[in-house]
């Protein structure tokens, strides 16, 4: 399972931010409002912030172990043990990488795609 990119962020702010800031809120004013359930509203939040970062981490591991997490590969060749070709390809058009602050290879060895057969 890996989460959509907004759905990710979203889960990664609210365990983060929001879970921590209610429970925070509640214990600090628990007295002062006279709040009689405060324990077990703070044991939600560290039940939910418990389980929503289970997923997400789960959805992070599964992504960075897919190739979905690499812009493309830099394909490693020794064509008859003469000295090694490195080419690159891309999963995206160059122009839209050209937004990104950084980019993420993957090294592979040999050609990446089905073999292209040699035209006469």
């Amino acid at each position: 399972m890996v989460l959509p990119q907004k759905y990710y962020d979203f889960v990664k702010w609210f365990v983060g931010i929001v879970l921590p800031a209610i429970s925070a809120a509640v214990f600090s004013l628990q007295e002062t409002f006279n709040i009689d359930n405060a324990e077990q509203i703070m044991g939600v939040c560290a039940v939910l912030a418990t389980f929503l970062g289970a997923i997400a981490g789960i959805s992070s591991r599964n992504f960075n172990r897919s190739d979905a997490a690499y812009d493309g590969y830099v394909v490693v060749t020794n064509p008859d043990d003469g000295p090694k070709n490195f080419s690159l390809e891309l999963n995206k058009e160059p122009a839209d990488l050209e937004a990104q602050t950084s980019i993420r290879m993957k090294v592979v060895e040999g050609p990446t795609g089905p073999p292209v057969d040699d035209v006469a």
